[in-house]
C-alpha cells in the first residue's frame, strides 16, 4: 500500500472510531483504491467492530470529492439521492453517512454501502446478440423508470416554471462555467444554444441522472442492478438520453448506440423531440470540462498531463466534430481545447 493511501486508511479508522455509539475497536482493512478520477476517488474496505461483545463487519465504499464548495455540493447531493431513491426502492446502494467537514480526510466524502458486482459494460463487451438485447432492455428500464418516478422522489414541493426555465438553467450554468474557467471558445456555441432554446421547451421536469451510462450500472452476480454515480438534477430527460448516447461513442461501445436509442424510443413510445440540441448541450459540457481538467493537470500534474491529453484527443475531436455538424459553429481543435 502506498503512503497516501496508508495515510487515508488511517485517517479513516481514527474518524469512525470517534463516531458517537456503542462501537468499540474499529479496524477498517483490505482497503483498496477502487475507481474515481482527477478530484475524486474511491475505496472499498471492511470495517470490522465489537458491539455488545460480538464483532461485526461490514463492506463499504468510501467516495471523496473536491475540497472545495462544488465537492461539497457533490456529496451532499449523492447521499440525499442514495438515501430517498433508496427509500423508494429504486437500486441504489444504501448509504451510511456523508461528511462535509475537509478535517477527518482532507476532503468531503459519503460512506455507503459496498456492492459486489460486475459493470453493465463489460457484461455487454462478453455478451452474445441475444444477453445484449436483454442487458440493453434493462440499463434503459432503468433510465425510463427514474424518469417516470417525477421530481418528488427527491424534491418534494416543485414551484411551477416556464417551459423554457430548464434549459434556461442549463445555459445559464454553462456560461458561468466558461466565464469561472476563462474558457470563452465555448461562447460562440452557448451563444447558438440559447439563440434556439424555443426549440425545446419542457413542460415534464424529472429527475435526471447525469452521469448514466453502462459503467455507471453495476450487476450483482444474481442479476441485481445498482446505479452509482449520482450528480443529479432536475431537469428535461432529453439531457440524460443524449449524455448517455454519447457516453457510449466515447467509451467504445458506440455501436449500441442505435440499439439503446431504439429501445428508449420503443418504450417511452416515440422519437426524441430535438435530439441533436441536447447532443450539442451534452458535447459542450463535456467538452468544457476535460478541457478545464487538462489545463489542471498541465499546472499541477504535468506528467499526468500527456497521458490524459492523448486518452481524450479522439473524443474530443469527435466531439467538436458533432458540433460543427448541427451547428455550423468551428471549436479550436482538440489539442488546444486540451492545452
Amino acid at each position: 500500500m502506498n503512503i497516501l493511501l496508508n495515510n487515508l486508511q488511517h485517517q479513516l479508522t481514527d474518524y469512525l472510531a470517534a463516531q458517537p455509539g456503542v462501537y468499540t475497536d474499529v479496524k477498517v482493512e483490505d482497503f483498496r483504491k477502487v475507481g474515481g478520477r482527477w478530484m475524486t476517488g474511491v475505496y472499498a474496505f471492511r470495517l470490522s467492530y465489537v458491539e455488545a461483545g460480538q464483532r461485526s463487519v461490514q463492506r463499504l465504499v468510501l467516495k471523496t470529492y473536491a475540497n472545495d464548495a462544488e465537492g461539497i455540493d457533490r456529496a451532499m447531493k449523492e447521499r440525499h439521492a442514495l438515501f430517498n431513491l433508496r427509500a423508494a426502492r429504486y437500486p441504489t446502494p444504501g448509504v451510511m453517512l456523508v461528511e462535509i467537514d475537509p478535517q477527518p480526510l482532507g476532503r468531503p466524502f459519503v460512506i455507503m454501502e459496498y456492492v459486489e458486482g460486475t459493470a453493465l459494460a463489460d457484461l455487454l463487451k462478453a455478451a452474445d446478440p441475444a444477453q445484449r438485447h436483454a442487458l440493453i432492455a434493462q440499463f434503459v428500464g432503468l433510465l425510463v423508470d427514474l424518469h417516470e418516478r417525477g421530481p418528488q422522489v427527491l424534491v418534494k414541493t416543485l414551484s411551477a416554471m416556464t417551459p423554457l426555465a430548464l434549459i434556461n438553467r442549463e445555459i445559464h450554468v454553462m456560461r458561468g462555467l466558461a466565464d469561472k474557467r476563462r474558457q470563452a471558445e465555448f461562447l460562440p456555441v452557448i451563444d447558438w444554444l440559447y439563440a434556439n432554446r424555443d426549440r425545446v421547451p419542457c413542460t415534464q421536469p424529472v429527475v435526471t441522472h447525469r452521469n448514466y451510462h453502462p459503467w455507471n450500472v453495476l450487476m450483482t452476480p444474481a442479476g441485481v442492478p445498482y446505479v452509482i454515480d449520482w450528480a443529479w438534477q432536475i431537469s428535461d430527460a432529453r439531457f440524460d438520453v443524449a449524455s448517455t448516447l454519447q457516453s457510449l461513442e466515447r467509451e467504445g461501445l458506440g455501436d449500441l448506440r442505435d440499439d439503446v436509442l431504439a429501445e428508449y424510443e420503443r418504450v417511452t413510445g416515440g422519437p426524441v423531440a430535438e435530439l441533436a440540441y441536447f447532443e450539442v448541450v451534452a458535447a459542450v459540457r463535456w467538452l468544457m470540462s476535460v478541457s478545464h481538467e487538462a489545463r489542471q493537470r498541465l499546472n499541477s500534474d504535468k506528467a499526468g498531463h500527456s497521458p490524459f491529453m492523448l486518452s481524450m484527443r479522439e473524443p474530443a475531436a469527435a466531439a467538436t466534430a458533432l458540433i460543427a455538424a448541427v451547428t455550423g459553429i468551428n471549436l479550436p481543435d482538440a489539442d488546444a481545447l486540451l492545452m
